[in-house]
């Protein structure tokens, strides 16, 4: 099985509609995708994160199949080393490692960026998939945010989780 990520392109439109269409999906992302997920939703997004320079948003391949998409968002303000992590895959493409795989590529990438120190993730509660995701992946669970989201007309808890390059760079020299 081959990952990859790579820039989204309006060839994505249907794959991403289709699979951005699934309330199992949205159960676990912002409310800013929107839900149900049209072709038109697809070809506004794909527009507009052509053509913007701040965050780093990936289509993620599994077999050179559309599967899925990853980013990595940065931080402003005395944040501005920080970047916050956000992912879908989907439905059929859960359970065989591509989310932890792309996560280790994302690391790798947002990791290489000139300043960036750290990269945060938070997760619903209910969300323990990607909990596990993120722990593969060496993200350091920092504490929950209690009863913080409101989602699907339910507060829920948001579990922080975060990973500094120099915990990133150890894992990786382990690696070697």
């Amino acid at each position: 099985m081959t990952i990859q990520l790579r820039k989204l392109t309006i060839h994505d439109r249907e794959a991403l509609a289709s699979m951005a269409n699934n309330r199992k999906i949205w159960n676990f992302v912002r409310d800013k995708m929107p839900h149900p997920y049209s072709l038109e939703d697809a070809d506004r997004f794909i527009a507009m994160k052509k053509d913007q320079l701040e965050d780093f948003v990936f289509a993620i391949d599994c077999d050179s199949r559309f599967s899925g998409m990853i980013g990595l968002h940065p931080q402003g303000d005395i944040y501005k080393r920080s970047m916050e992590l956000g992912y879908w895959i989907g439905e059929d493409y859960w359970g065989r490692g591509i989310a932890s795989e792309a996560v280790r590529q994302i690391l790798e990438f947002g990791f290489s960026l000139e300043g960036i120190n750290r990269i945060f993730a938070g997760v619903l509660e209910n969300n323990s998939a990607s909990k596990r995701v993120l722990e593969k992946n060496a993200f350091v669970f920092e504490g929950i945010a209690r009863k913080s989201a409101w989602k699907n007309e339910e507060l829920l808890d948001e579990w922080k989780y975060s990973i500094l390059k120099e915990d990133y760079q150890a894992k990786t020299t382990k690696h070697i």
